[in-house]
């Protein structure tokens, strides 16, 4: 019985060399550990340059001819210049060209996008997809151009504001207005 002890104890005990691998094994971990909590504190998750000024006519506006910026530092990062009007699009005539239809999309952040590369935002990518499905049919002729009025934090108020003082006067085809859902009850409930 004795015996069986003695080599039950045996078996039990963890050979030297898988000891300091273990040790080692463990030690990294815990400095890799460290390290991650330490960077996640220190740098930040976005960072950003949103350059924004008030306009008297619509309220906040970005600022035209500056860029915006927008990283997290790691997976992606966005610069965009933005147009003469304080939006993030690029520069349209006034005056359409024949044969095109115009469409306009005025909203918040989800309009805005200052996330994503401008090609991929909702307005271009609805110009891109409306323009496929005309070029695939027989003599259209016609194009359209949709155009990005959104900024952050617009409620339905600054978005008719920005409609009524700035895009009237490129006399669209369509008005498409989004807003999130918070800022629809912000709106209505006053």
């Amino acid at each position: 019985a004795a015996e069986s002890d003695s080599a039950h104890r045996d078996a039990r005990r963890i050979d030297p060399r898988t000891r300091k691998v273990l040790a080692i094994v463990l030690g990294l971990l815990t400095a890799l550990a460290a390290a991650e909590t330490l960077l996640r504190f220190r740098l930040p998750v976005t960072r950003s340059r949103w350059p924004i000024e008030f306009d008297s006519r619509i309220g906040l506006r970005l600022i035209p001819g500056e860029w915006v910026e927008h990283t997290n530092l790691l997976d992606f990062s966005v610069r965009q210049r933005i147009n003469s009007l304080g939006f993030l699009d690029v520069e349209h005539p006034v005056e359409l060209s024949p044969g095109r239809r115009r469409i306009v999309i005025v909203g918040d952040s989800f309009v805005e996008a200052i996330q994503v590369p401008w090609e991929k935002t909702a307005a271009q990518l609805l110009e891109r997809r409306l323009n496929a499905t005309v070029a695939g049919k027989r003599g259209a002729a016609q194009r359209y151009e949709v155009m990005n009025f959104g900024i952050g934090n617009y409620g339905l108020g600054q978005c008719l504001l920005a409609y009524e003082e700035v895009t009237r006067k490129y006399r669209p085809d369509r008005v498409y207005v989004f807003v999130a859902n918070f800022l629809l009850v912000r709106t209505v409930a006053r």
